[in-house]
């Protein structure tokens, strides 16, 4: 080595030079290709985490929705089911058993700590859902969501921290292998720098300028680059080094452009489902269609930002405005009537969601310069189904072009057949009440005294005619205040025991001579009196009724009081 250092020419050894900083560039180069490549399993894991969080806000959302709608087989718009749900979180799930991801946190337990509670967490789900086919009744089938609905909870949280734990493991090696290769790079350049000022003083000067631009990255961070208009092989490095650190960059970016959308969507269908919720509940809790589809409105608007809604039902021949929201005060009467055909696809009233992206595809006439009129550019039109048909139509409005997507289309539909819901209770409520009214107008204006006592004896009902035979003022307070076991002329006569047999489950007929404290002056009445029990849905006899038939004698003196029972 001596002997070659006194005979090689200054040439030879400057190529030696450059040999030696080609290996060192290379080694460079290699380690931190490397390096990088070491994040690769931490981003496919990360990923498929993602992917499981997003299968758990899937099958939470089909549930619920199948929930609301008793339909356990309900399709959504991917053509998924809460089984093909179920389906992709297994294989999801599966994936974490893989020991090479294991392998990427040799002496911590805290991922493997995580992987067990996610694998028992969705063990206790499948269990819950198993019970589905099962399901007895509706308040199981609700019980058996909730469990669910809290096991997932639990589950996406223990997913949540997964990903945190990955996210922040993949940063540790990433800082170290940027830091290993940065310390390798400066260790080459002051060995390259030593070596150059042996030889050529002016060969340092690239150097040295490699090593500020690499400062310069390392201080400013995410965008920063080495320079690459050097010298030599100076400037190659530095556009392999630009290379590395952008692909680096590219993948963590892309990761968290991926993790900003998945936050976005789940944030967007947490809302929706909370909106649904909220509409749901209004549902349960008033029969008033116009509260409830107020609310439905607000709800809409304040989840999809939309502007203004309505709902039209059908009315004859065609649809008549009900509630509107978010229009001007004319609107409602100016669009009052919708021609039913506006609303018909293939010669029949569609029972999909209409989507008129601007008002360039509405209708020619009235309602289409009204809503122009109004500032409207998007409409949605969606039907209102009531036993199977449709009743009407769920209208949102939008005042800015608003493109619709099929996940919106989904939860208008969920709020739509929430108003049907509304629309069948308001609809019964009607008829119960019309028929009770009924009813009562037959009672009222029945020839025979009626009258319903409870287990007291006291009046609860009685009819004019009752009234009237009892002897008693029709404006007296007589229902309330009357208690029949109380009544001195039936215990004189014995008939007590006899209506008290109706509460035992029988029917009981018999006679009596009346001149009690409602009698007026002028004698008694022989009453044919009719006893028999009416009973609960329980099977219980909660109360009794009573009917009177006044069966008086021109000369009823000479009768007595008897019974038959």
């Amino acid at each position: 080595m001596a002997q070659f250092r006194k005979t090689a020419t200054t040439t030879q050894k400057f190529i030696l030079l450059l040999l030696l900083f080609a290996v060192i560039g290379s080694f460079d180069t290699w380690i931190l290709l490397n390096r990088i490549k070491g994040t690769g399993l931490h981003d496919e894991l990360y990923h498929r985490l993602n992917v499981l969080n997003t299968d758990i806000v899937r099958l939470e959302y089909t549930l619920d929705i199948a929930v609301v709608t008793k339909n356990f087989s309900f399709i959504d718009r991917r053509g998924q089911t809460i089984g093909s749900d179920v389906s992709n979180i297994e294989k999801s799930v599966s994936t974490l058993k893989d020991q090479t991801y294991t392998r990427l946190f040799p002496g911590s337990s805290s991922f493997t700590d995580l992987k067990t509670t996610v694998l028992d967490n969705w063990q206790t789900v499948k269990n819950e859902l198993g019970r589905l086919d099962t399901a007895k009744s509706e308040e199981e089938m609700l019980l058996i969501h909730n469990t669910v609905d809290l096991n997932t909870f639990v589950l996406a949280d223990n997913v949540e921290r997964m990903l945190s734990f990955v996210q922040e493991e993949k940063n540790t090696v990433f800082r170290e292998g940027r830091d290993v290769v940065l310390f390798t790079l400066i260790l080459s350049l002051l060995a390259g720098l030593g070596g150059g000022l042996v030889f050529f003083a002016r060969a340092l000067l690239p150097f040295r300028t490699l090593f500020s631009s690499l400062s310069h990255v390392v201080s400013a961070g995410t965008g920063s680059r080495v320079r690459e208009n050097l010298a030599g092989e100076v400037g190659g490095i530095a556009r392999a080094i630009n290379a590395a650190i952008g692909r680096a960059e590219k993948s963590y970016l892309d990761t968290s452009m991926r993790e900003k959308e998945a936050m976005r969507e789940i944030g967007e269908m947490v809302r929706k489902i909370e909106s649904l919720n909220v509409v749901t509940s209004m549902v349960s809790r008033s029969l008033s269609q116009f509260e409830v589809t107020m609310r439905a409105i607000s709800e809409v608007c304040a989840t999809i930002g939309a502007d203004a809604g309505s709902l039209y039902l059908m009315d004859g021949g065609g649809l008549r405005l009900k509630v509107s929201k978010g229009f001007s005060g004319t609107f409602f009467y100016k669009g009052e009537e919708l021609p039913l055909s506006e609303r018909t696809r293939e010669n029949r009233v569609s029972e999909k969601p209409i989507v008129f992206a601007s008002m360039d595809e509405y209708p020619e006439g009235r309602l289409k310069s009204i809503l122009v009129s109004e500032g409207i550019k998007t409409l949605v039109s969606v039907p209102v189904l009531h036993e199977g048909m449709v009743a009407g139509f769920f209208e949102v409005a939008f005042r800015k072009y608003r493109e619709i997507g099929s996940g919106d289309l989904l939860f208008f539909q969920a709020i739509s057949s929430n108003l049907g819901v509304a629309a069948s209770y308001s609809d019964a409520f009607s008829k119960e009440h019309a028929t009770r009214i009924f009813l009562e107008r037959i009672i009222q204006h029945s020839p025979l005294g009626v009258a319903a006592f409870d287990l007291d004896g006291v009046c609860l009902l009685a009819n004019s005619t009752f009234k009237k035979h009892m002897g008693c003022d029709q404006r007296s307070d007589f229902v309330g205040s009357y208690r029949v076991f109380d009544d001195g002329e039936f215990e004189r006569q014995g008939v007590i025991p006899m209506i008290k047999k109706s509460y035992e489950g029988m029917v009981v007929e018999f006679t009596a001579d009346y001149d009690g404290r409602f009698q007026s002056a002028g004698g008694s009445r022989r009453l044919r009196i009719k006893s028999a029990p009416l009973y609960d849905a329980g099977g219980s006899i909660p109360s009794i009724v009573m009917l009177l038939d006044d069966v008086t004698p021109v000369n009823h003196s000479q009768l007595s009081p008897r019974g038959n029972p």
